[in-house]
C-alpha cells in the first residue's frame, strides 16, 4: 500500500511539473501570416484586416494602395492560429501600405477576441521593414469601444525593394507587463488621434488589435502574433496544489520510514 502511495506521489509530481511547463513557455493563441497563394499582390481584406487613414479614419481597406504583397514574408513556415484563412502556411505574402504623404495610419483586425479572464497576454510580437523610419504603436481595443495605444515601437531595418522583406525584416517583440499606454480616440469612419498617458484595464477582453503608423511613405509588416499563458480554473488550481501537497508529503513519509 505505501508502495502504492509512492508511486502515485511521483505521479502527481510529474502531472504538477508538466503544469508548470507548459505555463512558463506560453502559447500562440493568435498569428496572422497575411498570406498570398498568387504572384501578384492581393487584396487585405481577404485577411480580415482593415485599414483606416487620417484624422476622419476614412476606411481603405478596399484602397489599391493596401494590398498582399506578392513578394515572400517572415513566416518560416509558421501556421496561421486563429486568422482568415485557417491552417495556411503560405510563406508569400505581408502587409503593405504605400501612400506619398504624411497621415495618421490605423491597421487592424476584429477577427478574434482574446478572453483575458482565460489568458494573460505575455507578449505581442511582429516583423517590420519600411522604406522609412515612421513612428508607429501598438493598438488594442479592450471591450466595444475602448482604443488604447502603446509607447513608440522600435524601426526595423530600411530597404526599398519588396523582395527584400523576407531577408531584412525585423522582429519586434512587445512585453505586455512592461509597456506604457495611451488613449487613442478610435472610431472608423470619424476619428483617428493620439490622446494622453493612461493604464490598459486589468479586465476586459481584447477585442480588436494592430498596428498604428504616423506613415510618411511605405509600411510593411507581417507574422503578427499573441502569445499567452492560460489562467488555471480555481478547481484546477487547487487540485494542483493538492497534488503538490501529496506529493511532500508522500516524500517525507518515505524519508521518515526509512
Amino acid at each position: 500500500m505505501h508502495r502504492l502511495a509512492v508511486i502515485a506521489a511521483a505521479a502527481a509530481s510529474a502531472a504538477l511539473s508538466s503544469a508548470l511547463v507548459s505555463t512558463v513557455t506560453g502559447t500562440v493563441i493568435y498569428r496572422e501570416i497575411f498570406p498570398n497563394s498568387s504572384t501578384s499582390d492581393a487584396a487585405v481584406v481577404d485577411t480580415g484586416w482593415k485599414a483606416n487613414i487620417g484624422a476622419s479614419a476614412t476606411s481603405k481597406t478596399s484602397d489599391g494602395n493596401i494590398r498582399l504583397s506578392q513578394y515572400i514574408g517572415r513566416v518560416n513556415n509558421l501556421p496561421a492560429v486563429n486568422s482568415f484563412p485557417a491552417n495556411n502556411t503560405q510563406d508569400r505574402g505581408y502587409f503593405t501600405y504605400f501612400l506619398d504623404q504624411p497621415s495618421l495610419r490605423a491597421f487592424w483586425t476584429q477577427e478574434y477576441t482574446i478572453d483575458r479572464s482565460l489568458y494573460n497576454v505575455n507578449t505581442v510580437s511582429w516583423y517590420i521593414g519600411d522604406t522609412n523610419n515612421d513612428p508607429y504603436r501598438l493598438i488594442l481595443r479592450v471591450g466595444p469601444t475602448n482604443w488604447f495605444a502603446s509607447a513608440p515601437q522600435p524601426s526595423g531595418n530600411l530597404f526599398a525593394g519588396g523582395n527584400e522583406f523576407a531577408t531584412k525584416a525585423v522582429q519586434i517583440t512587445y512585453n505586455f507587463a512592461t509597456s506604457g499606454w495611451n488613449v487613442l480616440n478610435f472610431v472608423p469612419g470619424s476619428t483617428l488621434s493620439l490622446g494622453g498617458p493612461t493604464s490598459l484595464p486589468a479586465t476586459g477582453n481584447i477585442t480588436a488589435f494592430g498596428l498604428l503608423f504616423q506613415g510618411t511613405r511605405q509600411n510593411r509588416f507581417d507574422t503578427f502574433t499573441f502569445d499567452v499563458t492560460p489562467i488555471p480554473e480555481p478547481a484546477t488550481a487547487a487540485s494542483l496544489a493538492s497534488l503538490g501537497a501529496l506529493t511532500a508529503g508522500g516524500l517525507v513519509r518515505r524519508r521518515r520510514g526509512r
